[in-house]
């Protein structure tokens, strides 16, 4: 099965954030470049659940219905949206960010309409993965800085462990009934890896620019 390694949680930009040694405008560089990505969930969520039998239909069905605010809880897309508009509101907007978020917004819709619905699974597990753990390490300085627009990094600082436990049995469900072929699901992952990596490095890239780091 995949080794998953956590390594968002050792990425500079979140090394910054869990110390709280950074500027505040980081929040708002962060919402505008991940914003496009965020609001891309429903696309390469619902491709993936489109392409499911019904062993994996009625597993994601939970996953999709609390992303979609469908589980009473508020959709994600909305929980960011809080985010966005409080930071952008309080430290501007770096809208020459958002090309970030779109070029990794139609590469995960492009990698979860590849193949079968366990390369959508494979990719999404490559971003499940990595976040409660990331965004449990900033949540104190999160809280402190942002107030209730805080509640998009809690909520999933928790909930992802759970899609991340059912990406990972559907995994080996699709692998186990052949469904998948193991190196197809890895390259999947490792794509989706290096996605998500690339808007951590151009955040902190931007950051570290001399204008944006903590004084």
């Amino acid at each position: 099965m995949l080794n998953i390694d956590q390594w968002l949680i050792k990425h500079p930009f979140f090394l910054a954030l869990s110390s709280n040694n950074f500027s505040k405008n980081a929040w708002a560089m962060y919402a505008e470049a991940a914003a496009p990505l965020v609001y891309t969930v429903p696309a390469f969520l619902g491709i993936t659940f489109s392409r499911t039998d019904a062993r994996a239909k009625e597993v994601l069905s939970e996953v999709w219905a609390e992303e979609l605010g469908m589980a009473d809880n508020l959709s994600h897309p909305v929980l960011f949206q809080n985010f966005y508009q409080s930071v952008t509101d309080r430290w501007g907007k770096y809208t020459h960010l958002q090309k970030i978020g779109v070029r990794a917004g139609i590469r995960m819709i492009e990698l979860c309409s590849s193949g079968d619905w366990p390369i959508g699974v494979a990719a999404m597990l490559a971003h499940e993965s990595q976040f409660p753990h990331a965004y449990e390490s900033m949540l104190p300085a999160a809280k402190q800085d942002l107030g209730d627009a805080a509640e998009f990094f809690e909520a999933h600082s928790l909930v992802d462990l759970e899609h991340t436990e059912t990406s990972s049995k559907l995994l080996d469900y699709a692998l186990t009934n052949g469904i998948a072929k193991e190196m197809e699901v890895e390259k999947s992952y490792s794509a989706s890896v290096e996605l998500l990596r690339s808007v951590f490095d151009a955040v902190w890239a931007e950051m570290s620019t001399g204008a944006y780091v903590a004084q």
